[in-house]
């Protein structure tokens, strides 16, 4: 039997999102979702187990970034314009 996943747009845009799915992260790097699993499978890319799923939190996202020379820590919300409500819990960026 498949669980219903619960979603809900007002709860999407009240809740900071703390972490990506592959295919989200590729897109806000600009890189396809080959390239997300490559860097993962070289050790570049750390990505977090949750569930049967693995995704890549912002942070580790971001300190990929930073240890490329992309970003100056800004913040992957500000800096890459990804209109997805990036940010910490405290509605700040990371």
């Amino acid at each position: 039997m498949r669980t219903k996943r619960l979603q809900s747009p007002e709860v999407d845009r009240q809740v900071p999102r703390t972490a990506l799915r592959i295919a989200e992260a590729a897109i806000s790097i600009g890189i396809s979702r080959a390239g997300v699993y490559n860097l993962i499978n070289a050790g570049l890319l750390k990505p977090t187990p949750i569930g049967g799923r693995r995704v890549i939190t912002l942070a580790e996202l971001e300190r990929f970034l930073r240890e490329q020379g992309a970003t100056d820590g800004g913040g992957l919300g500000d800096e890459y314009g990804l209109g997805i409500g990036v940010g910490r819990m405290d509605g700040g960026n990371l």
